[in-house]
């Protein structure tokens, strides 16, 4: 891989795993920046790069590539910006707090389309793909997931104005493996969790999918726990199929009774890696989740929510 200069737009966890990503890809981060200036000159003096005062700071030629590892309230203008630079983007997922501003990025994307990804960076998963590679060879019957959690301390995180809530910021992950592994979904109902939810926007909540296929789904979510608990069930003809824990290891496999070897694989590398090799090579082929991709997950989420807030079912346009 050619030597590439990336820029960074965000210096909190995500932006310095990137870096880390970046770097250990081949490339190299030459601009950061956080509107928190010392997190920006402390990541900055860490990876060898400019801090930068403001975001209209960037010089964008001299970039191949930007990561944008913000919160989901910034994430329009900051596309917008390195397309109109024709600057290849990697943004951390949800595109937004909402789908409404998705069409003015796909808009943009149409005139000048550059190589852009969304961090759903399950997709890249080892143990995902496997199950994925299972399927086709079984029915699948149905899904059940769920994803138990503490809340972030950041404090956008529980902002609906800056997160769309934690449905939008977190339990994305799951509707979008839902997609991934299942297919569009046509209809979605969603309840809130009345015990101990928060006053403004529900911590806990259950939606049940059906897709297009017929079958059915499930997800779970609370971020109410002191612990971790994730997982994802595939039913099928021919049994069951497990995957357990934050990375979405394989520990049940009834459809051919293997299991992979655990692994270790950093899925955030992974994933930063196919991007930098598609932005050096101009093709999106590899990559998992392109804008368009993550905005179909977008309008699921926000059916999601809008079903959990009007109390009613909610069909999506497939």
């Amino acid at each position: 891989m050619a030597e590439l200069r990336v820029a960074i737009f965000g210096c909190g966890r995500m932006g310095n795993e990137r870096a880390r990503c970046v770097q250990e890809a081949g490339a190299t981060v030459v601009f950061v920046y956080d509107p928190d200036a010392e997190r920006a000159a402390k990541m900055a003096l860490e990876f060898g790069a400019e801090a930068i005062a403001t975001q209209d700071d960037l010089p964008w030629s001299d970039v191949d590539a930007v990561f944008f590892c913000t919160p989901p309230h910034c994430r329009e203008a900051q596309a917008l910006a390195a397309i109109r630079a024709k600057v290849p983007f990697l943004a951390e997922k949800p595109i937004g707090i909402s789908h409404a501003a998705s069409d003015r990025v796909l808009a943009a994307l149409t005139d000048a389309p550059v190589v852009n990804a969304i961090g759903y960076m399950n997709r890249c998963r080892a143990s995902i793909l496997q199950a994925k590679a299972l399927l086709e060879d079984c029915r699948l019957l149905g899904i059940s997931a769920h994803w138990v959690c503490r809340q972030y301390t950041v404090p956008w995180w529980l902002d609906e104005s800056a997160s769309g809530g934690p449905m939008n910021e977190q339990a994305t992950h799951l509707f979008d493996l839902c997609r991934f592994l299942g297919g569009e979904v046509e209809e979605v109902t969603s309840l809130a969790a009345l015990n101990g939810s928060h006053a403004v926007q529900p911590l806990g909540s259950a939606s049940a999918l059906r897709f297009s296929s017929g079958i059915l789904g499930t997800i779970f979510y609370s971020c109410e726990s002191s612990v971790k608990d994730i997982g994802l069930h595939l039913f099928t003809d021919k049994g069951g199929i497990e995957l357990s824990g934050w990375d979405f290891q394989m520990t049940s496999n009834m459809v051919t009774n293997t299991l992979p070897l655990p692994s270790d694989e950093n899925v955030f590398l992974t994933e930063t890696r196919v991007f930098l090799e598609a932005v050096e090579s101009g093709s999106r082929e590899k990559v998992a989740c392109d804008w368009e991709e993550a905005a179909r997950t977008q309008l699921l989420v926000d059916a999601a929510r809008r079903s959990m807030s009007e109390e009613r079912e909610l069909e999506l346009q497939t």
